[in-house]
């Protein structure tokens, strides 16, 4: 008798613990991107001497900030920001979190309607 109730409880601690292992150790990472984000692609697409104002402005919207330029040229600004975050936690008596923000422009110059300069900082 006093065999049988130690198995039954040594077969439902183990129950309990196998239960609990998906718990010991947890994490979640994420990323927002907010304002004017020109994707690596759409500015891939752009050929200076060849793409107009026009489509720079339809592909990616208006831009954060135009300057003009004492040439005569224009700078066009876009301007985003990048947060990456990530928190984690172990048995939830460990936990941490880690949060990076980066601020990012896609640089356009144009020309009578023409890119004549792209980069990005």
């Amino acid at each position: 008798m006093i065999l049988a109730s130690r198995i039954v409880l040594g077969a439902t601690t183990l129950a309990c613990s196998a239960g609990l292992t998906g718990c010991l150790v947890s994490s979640h990472n994420s990323t927002k991107i907010e304002g004017a984000y020109v994707s690596p692609a759409t500015y891939d697409e752009v050929q200076p001497g060849t793409t107009t104002a026009e489509w720079i402005t339809a592909a990616f919207g208006q831009p954060s900030v135009k300057t003009p330029l004492a040439s005569g040229d224009e700078l066009w600004k876009w301007t985003y920001t990048k947060t990456k975050s990530g928190q984690g936690s172990v048995l939830f008596v460990f936990g941490g979190s880690d949060v990076t923000e980066t601020v990012g422009h896609v640089n356009i110059q144009v020309r009578d309607g023409i890119v004549v300069h792209k980069w990005r900082d």
